[in-house]
């Protein structure tokens, strides 16, 4: 039998409008009432960025600012987002208390917006900086992960050292709790060993993308081993070495599905393609 392909139209429904309005937005996350939200890394009224709302609307959209983002110890540059288990918004930011550290933050309702709760600030040193991809599990632990370990310094890219970590935040009574649960800066014995993305399955079990370039320079001049892996729970699954893990998910089914930018079939290691790749247990 052969099969029919539907065709598929695009349509625009909202353009951002700069100023106050958030810039150059993503869409991470959607309601069971089909409203969108997403993040702004700029923008907002205080051009440290914004969390919107879009909502259905008499057959279009309309673009709400959840929070704007006020700087200094309240966070800003939003580069992740999800819906809670209970409903509330939870994402990290790139900036907090200190320069660059960042923070994970919880946003519940307050009226027509929401108000933001700082769960953690990140110091810039052990507990390394600039977090991003949280996700949660079934019981409401936060897991994220951190470009820099900041083991040799401060701050993120004092000198290039970017290595990164795993951390989890555990709800307890009124807190929470944060771990770093795992540190990848000798996994390759390399550079720039970054993770790229989290997921975790229906089961509970945590998975991390990462990828990374070692840097060789000589006589001939300088070149790039690459390296990644999929690992869970510090165990590595999947272990290439010229590939740099990038997107990560799974299915219901305990399937794992994500995408590398090398390994393609496309010639050099920068000009490749990369691929699509499915693991099943």
């Amino acid at each position: 039998m052969r099969r029919r392909f539907v065709q598929w139209s695009e349509t625009t429904i909202y353009q951002f409008t700069g100023n106050t309005d958030a810039w150059a937005g993503s869409v991470t996350a959607f309601d069971s009432a089909g409203n969108l939200y997403g993040i702004s890394t700029y923008g907002g009224a205080y051009g440290n960025g914004a969390v919107f709302e879009i909502t259905p609307s008499q057959g279009g959209w309309t673009e709400k600012i959840l929070y704007n983002f006020p700087g200094g110890a309240d966070g800003g540059g939003p580069n992740s987002l999800l819906i809670g288990h209970d409903g509330n918004l939870y994402g990290t930011g790139w900036s907090g208390v200190y320069p660059y550290a960042g923070i994970v933050f919880q946003l519940v309702p307050s009226g027509g917006g929401r108000t933001e709760n700082v769960l953690y600030s990140f110091t810039g040193t052990t507990d390394g900086s600039q977090p991003a991809g949280l996700v949660q599990d079934g019981s409401g632990n936060l897991y994220g992960f951190s470009i820099c370990d900041n083991w040799e310094e401060n701050y993120c890219g004092y000198y290039n050292d970017y290595y990164g970590l795993i951390f989890s935040l555990t709800p307890s009574g009124s807190g929470w709790i944060f771990n770093v649960i795992y540190s990848n800066w000798n996994d390759c014995d390399g550079y720039k060993n970054l993770f790229h993305a989290l997921a975790v399955d229906a089961a509970g079990n945590l998975y991390a993308a990462e990828g990374g370039s070692d840097v060789q320079c000589g006589q001939q001049g300088c070149y790039f081993n690459f390296c990644g892996k999929v690992l869970t729970r510090g165990r590595f699954l999947i272990s290439g070495n010229a590939d740099v893990f990038q997107n990560l998910t799974s299915d219901a089914n305990g399937n794992l599905y994500g995408t590398t930018w090398t390994c393609g079939s496309l010639g050099t290691p920068f000009r490749n393609g990369g691929m699509v790749w499915q693991y099943s247990p």
